[in-house]
């Protein structure tokens, strides 16, 4: 299972008085994650977490995502993920 965080949590560290919308949206999220993990850890379900490569790359200078209002990773963080995954991969060979 790949755990692909949104936009606003990747960047959550760096806003330093986020407003109340903001900070509530990424609460949920961490929420939901913590939840998911809980339960991929209780039924063996393997799973990658791409939000501390996304963050990793963001605080190096790279960005990996559009500037704009597309939450979506643009090709540095597709590339970022992939290599995490690849990694994954590998280590379970």
């Amino acid at each position: 299972m790949l755990l692909v965080p949104t936009k606003e949590l990747v960047f959550e560290e760096l806003w330093g008085n986020p407003s109340t919308s903001y900070r509530v949206l990424t609460e949920n999220e961490e929420l939901f994650w913590r939840i998911a993990k809980d339960f991929f850890e209780e039924n063996g379900i393997e799973y990658v977490d791409a939000l501390p490569a996304l963050r990793q790359q963001l605080t190096s200078g790279i960005q990996p995502y559009q500037v704009s209002r597309d939450g979506h990773p643009n090709e540095e963080g597709h590339r970022a993920i992939a290599r995490l995954v690849a990694t994954r991969i590998e280590a379970s060979q």
